[in-house]
């Protein structure tokens, strides 16, 4: 195949690619069809990366041959810092996103404040979470108080789910 070629392209060639909802839709493809590479393409941040792990790990303990990851996962500090580091960066204050906290915990944000004074709220995802978050980091640039709050507790613990962190 040539460089730059879409999944798309490869489709309309007749290549089999199919859309799953989870690695393990695309594990079981693999059981179903054990003669042909099943390929997941992990695609996300740290909150996919588990599940792609969990999908490799019951491969290999099913002793399933023909099911294989291709991990493109990424992981949030680093584009944030290179977000942060662009000469056009403008960005006065962080929501972040209370399902990778649930992961790798408040201290996951901290170099936001620490580093770079910029004021940020871990934020979840109902609409008065996302209410009271964007009035908590309003107030925190109005006042020039820059900060981490968790304000997703419910969920979001100081150190995350570290068993999670260990695959990523």
């Amino acid at each position: 195949s040539n460089y730059g070629e879409s999944l798309e392209r490869r489709k309309a060639e007749g290549a089999d690619i199919r859309v799953v909802y989870s690695p393990m839709d695309a594990l079981e493809i693999a059981k179903k069809n054990y003669n042909k590479e099943v390929v997941f393409i992990g695609i996300g941040f740290e909150t996919t990366t588990p599940n792609s792990a969990i999908a490799v790990e019951t491969a290999v303990d099913e002793k399933i041959k023909n099911f294989s990851l291709f991990s493109i996962h990424k992981r949030v500090e680093p584009v944030l810092r290179h977000l942060i580091n662009m000469d056009d960066f403008e960005v006065n204050g962080f929501l972040c996103p209370g399902n990778v906290a649930v992961i790798i915990g408040e201290e996951g944000f901290e170099f936001l404040v620490n580093e770079y004074k910029i004021p940020s709220v871990i934020c979840g995802f109902e609409a008065v979470d996302i209410i009271y978050s964007i009035y908590r980091l309003s107030d925190m640039i109005i006042n020039n108080t820059p900060c981490l709050e968790n304000e997703y507790i419910r969920v979001v613990k100081k150190k995350g789910n570290e068993k999670a962190k260990a695959v990523i």
